[in-house]
């Protein structure tokens, strides 16, 4: 399961960029990101959200991170099946291993997706990412400037 997490920092780094994140968005506030999305292509190697993999260094797709302002306590949220870089190196997710992943990783709770709506249900501001994710080879004003190439254009 290592294989899902990032190599290159720290769980303690990335614990302390959300941490740095739950100062600036302040007592009583949260902060969500969303991970990739389902890899549609044959060659579904995973290419994380730049900002998700930021703060969490976590290579799982259709992932969420929720960040508690002011305390920093952060929930991964992760879907139960098969989840990997590619059809030869996957693993399944059954809610037994998710501490485990926690423990791994550095997130104070690790909860199955379906369980995020539940989560939220009574949290009064909530801080979410309006630009579109950056992937790799791409950057905010890349993915801004196709964006308005694509509403200019009517058969896009």
């Amino acid at each position: 399961m290592e294989w899902l997490l990032s190599k290159g920092f720290t769980k303690e780094e990335f614990r302390a960029r959300r941490k740095h994140v739950a100062e600036l968005i302040g007592q009583d506030s949260y902060a969500l990101v969303q991970g990739a999305a389902r890899a549609a292509a044959m060659d579904a190697n995973l290419a994380q959200s730049k900002q998700f993999f930021y703060l969490s260094g976590v290579e799982i797709e259709r992932s969420y991170l929720l960040v508690a302002g002011g305390t920093g306590t952060s929930t991964l949220f992760v879907p139960l099946d098969q989840v990997g870089e590619s059809h030869h190196n996957t693993v399944t997710l059954t809610e037994d291993v998710l501490p485990d992943l926690g423990r791994l990783s550095g997130f104070d709770k690790v909860l199955p997706v379906d369980r995020l709506k539940d989560e939220l249900k009574d949290v009064k501001n909530l801080f979410v990412h309006h630009l579109p994710a950056e992937h790799s080879k791409e950057t905010r004003w890349t993915l801004l400037h196709a964006a308005r190439l694509q509403a200019q254009d009517e058969w896009e």
